[in-house]
């Protein structure tokens, strides 16, 4: 019975040893169909500001707006660093609505901003 026991404390030590961390993220499809491949890279960078700001800012978007915001939306799995990960594992759904809403918008902007540059130039 022993040997048992610590046959699966060492699998899951090597369970908690990942090389590459993943988390579950909600985007809108047109998004996805924008960002691709570089969502990772988007999600990365914006979820690192947002985690490192206030989280009082994110108890003031109505539960309303979040739930039009997301009437239709898909799930993907982003690569993240540890600390990113475990950051995002100890937060309560609530939260992360909000940060999956706040993500969103952001990315919505800047997909904007680009298009309206990108027409201008030609």
């Amino acid at each position: 019975m022993q040997e048992v026991i610590e046959m699966d404390e060492k699998k899951m030590e090597k369970k908690r040893k990942y090389k590459y961390y993943l988390i579950s993220f909600w985007l809108l499809p047109e998004l996805d169909e924008k960002l691709d491949d570089l969502l990772h890279h988007y999600v990365r960078e914006y979820l690192k500001q947002l985690l490192n700001e206030d989280e009082k800012e994110l108890l003031f978007i109505p539960r309303s707006e979040i739930n039009k915001f997301f009437n239709r939306y898909i799930t993907k799995r982003i690569y993240v660093d540890k600390s990113l990960h475990d950051k995002w594992k100890t937060l309560p759904i609530g939260i992360k609505k909000r940060f999956y809403y706040l993500l969103n918008k952001k990315l919505l902007e800047v997909f904007k901003n680009e298009a309206q540059t990108h027409s201008t130039k030609y």
